[in-house]
């Protein structure tokens, strides 16, 4: 009964937020009686965009839904569960701006989900697309992935720490039109997996100093060295820190090899 308000009060926010700020599409809906995807960054602080110029907002039919990454010229990163159900002639990256609505934008040519994506489980829940043009000009520039990772944890191991950045909503109800930052340490494997049941394709980040929560989906995990880690999968339904928000592992070799295939990096 708890769970099922929680997702009436998630989902009768989204109705109250103006439509021109953000929108979740009906595709994304229909994957919240399993998980409950991240979409803010919660007790986080302003961002600028020449510190995260790899960031990019994705919007379809003017509707911003969800974050991503530029990992080279014409390929950025998202979730799958964004782009699930899309067609890429609808959706239109922007990029260059702190403010989700300014910058540059590109449209897409076409984008691929990882084959071994579970709806159920969210495991790969990676997407990549392919511009048009290239993902190049002012605060538009691709970010650094890791190198393909045999062991339990290479750069994700516990303690790490990690930024998450997202234009997505600040509060219940309540979205933000500009860049915001959070950091937080990598959470203990063990415990995530008992609270989430969670794969080696995976990792948690601790949500107590702060938590990515609706809109922020797709969006990168970046550590201090520059190198995006994660991507923003999902997380608590009301992202009070009460459970650790999850990322999709790139490091982990049945994603990081899908990256390099299908955008030879």
């Amino acid at each position: 009964m708890k769970q099922i308000l929680i997702l009436f009060l998630i989902l009768f926010g989204f109705s109250q937020a103006k439509v021109e700020e953000f929108e979740i599409p009906p595709r994304i809906i229909e994957f919240f009686p399993r998980r409950l995807f991240s979409s803010r960054i919660v007790n986080g602080s302003p961002a600028e965009i020449e510190n995260h110029p790899h960031h990019i907002s994705l919007h379809e039919r003017g509707f911003y839904f969800c974050g991503g990454s530029i990992i080279a010229p014409n390929f950025a990163l998202s979730a799958a569960h964004c782009l699930r159900g899309a067609r890429p002639q609808d959706i239109l990256i922007h990029a260059g701006s702190n403010n989700r609505y300014a910058g540059d934008s590109f449209e897409i040519e076409i984008f691929w989900l990882h084959p071994e994506f579970d709806t159920r489980t969210l495991e790969r829940d990676i997407g990549i697309m392919r511009t048009f043009r290239a993902l190049i000009g002012s605060n538009i520039s691709p970010i650094k992935l890791p190198a393909v990772c045999e062991a339990a944890c290479c750069g994700v191991c516990e303690g790490t720490n990690m930024t998450v950045s997202g234009f997505g909503r600040t509060e219940l109800g309540s979205s933000s039109q500009w860049l915001r930052q959070v950091s937080k340490p990598v959470f203990n494997f063990a415990e995530c997996d008992r609270i989430w049941r969670i794969t080696n394709g995976m990792f948690c980040t601790d949500a107590t100093r702060g938590d990515s929560c609706s809109g922020d989906s797709g969006g990168p995990v970046v550590d201090n060295n520059g190198i995006q880690h994660g991507v923003v999968s999902f997380g608590s339904a009301n992202c009070d820190g009460s459970a650790p928000a999850v990322y999709v592992r790139l490091e982990a070799p049945i994603n990081r090899h899908w990256i390099q295939l299908v955008a030879g990096i």
